[in-house]
């Protein structure tokens, strides 16, 4: 069982771009790591990919991407890194999974193909409110989200 996220600077930086990027518009996508000894290690995160949609309230990342992204970390890994979970921004909202989150991660939690019986989502909020905040959650066979302690890591 997950109990705390470790999550290296760079994947960290990167999403913090990222998320700069779209400003106030939703943006997201993977979280790629491992897991060991309770702990979900990040270590890198993927951008939204080109054909994602990026809304006030609702984003949807760009499918064929990611699946290739994860694809390729896999291989070049040696099947270390793999998929995790799922990050995207609340800009304009709280930092706490809405019901379509809540939705998505019981699906990602079921699904087969994915083998992530509990996935991690990682929500960051607006810097607009003058506060970098990032919330971690865990999902377990259900839609309840869990929070997590999200620590940074310079490095492998």
């Amino acid at each position: 069982m997950i109990d705390k996220v470790f999550i290296f600077e760079s994947a960290l930086r990167e999403l913090r771009e990222e998320q700069a990027r779209w400003g106030i518009r939703e943006t997201g996508g993977l979280l790629l790591g491992y897991i060991a000894q309770g702990t979900g290690v990040i270590t890198q995160i993927t951008g939204p990919g080109a054909k994602a949609r990026h809304g006030f309230c609702r984003f949807e990342r760009d499918a064929e991407y990611s699946k290739a992204k994860v694809a390729e970390e896999f291989s070049i890994s040696k099947g270390l890194i793999t998929y995790i979970g799922e990050w995207h921004t609340h800009p304009l909202g709280l930092l706490r999974p809405s019901r379509i989150d809540n939705d998505q991660m019981k699906e990602i939690s079921l699904d087969a193909e994915r083998q992530c019986s509990e996935p991690l989502l990682l929500l960051s909020g607006s810097l607009l409110v003058g506060k970098d905040c990032l919330n971690a959650f865990v999902y377990r066979g259900s839609a309840i989200p869990l929070p997590v302690e999200v620590l940074v890591s310079h490095g492998y």
